[in-house]
């Protein structure tokens, strides 16, 4: 249960005090509630409900959001650096902007809005970003093995030597991200798009299909494609 009710939390905050330890298990506030811009490093906000609530700007590096409800909350611009969310539920939700720096991700993102973040070195261990918006993310040695990337948008983004094999990319948006030396051997890409894409050094073998129609503009020195799966089909270029 929390410490505090959440008339005495909002107050803490607007006094710019610190709040850490198991103050904030627990405790439910509304969409109403602001708290943009509070110092919550290291928090415990286990089972916490933040659902529509105003984060925007919060310091949460290193503070525990395991189970915490999320829904459509404003995250944008918040640093969650090494924090953990296994079991967050973040549907909708707005992290725009966000440093997820070595954070533990195993949350609900679907439909989320993750554009413009720092999740290199993040530990995504929840395994399907269905629909989530990764549009200029960094992504950079993220390992993505296996996982169920359908109809993202990644455009933009940079994938620089990330593990994407046999992940299922169908209907993804890779429009000028950074593959260059991404693993992407046995992935599904059938109607993903790679145009502008740097795929160089880009390991593809054993794919479904190659990104041959990906557009002029695409750098494709790719690894391996000669013992890559030949498939009459093409990832389309739109």
């Amino acid at each position: 249960m929390a410490k505090f009710t959440p008339e005495e939390i909002l107050a803490k905050v607007a006094a710019g005090e610190r709040l850490e330890g198991d103050e904030l298990r627990g405790a439910v506030l509304s969409a109403r509630d602001d708290l943009s811009g509070a110092n919550l490093t290291g928090a415990n906000l286990q089972f916490i409900s933040l659902r529509g609530s105003n984060l925007s700007r919060v310091d949460l590096s290193g503070a525990n959001l395991i189970l915490a409800h999320l829904r459509g909350a404003n995250l944008s611009e918040a640093n969650l650096s090494e924090a953990y969310l296994c079991g967050a539920n973040l549907p909708g939700a707005n992290l725009m902007g966000a440093n997820l720096h070595d954070a533990n991700l195993g949350a609900n993102l679907i439909k989320a809005n993750l554009s413009e973040t720092d999740l290199s070195k993040t530990n995504f261990d929840e395994p399907s970003l269905y629909r989530t918006v990764l549009r200029g993310a960094n992504l950079s040695g993220t390992n993505l093995r296996n996982y169920h990337l359908a109809e993202v948008n990644l455009c933009g983004a940079n994938l620089h030597g990330a593990d994407l094999s046999e992940a299922f990319l169908n209907g993804a948006n890779l429009s000028g991200a950074n593959l260059s030396e991404a693993d992407l051997s046995r992935a599904h890409l059938e109607g993903s798009n790679f145009r502008g894409a740097n795929l160089s050094e880009a390991d593809l073998s054993g794919a479904d299909v190659l990104p041959q129609n990906a557009g002029t503009s695409t750098v494709l020195a790719i690894r391996h494609t000669d013992t890559a799966k030949q498939c009459p089909r093409k990832v389309n270029a739109h």
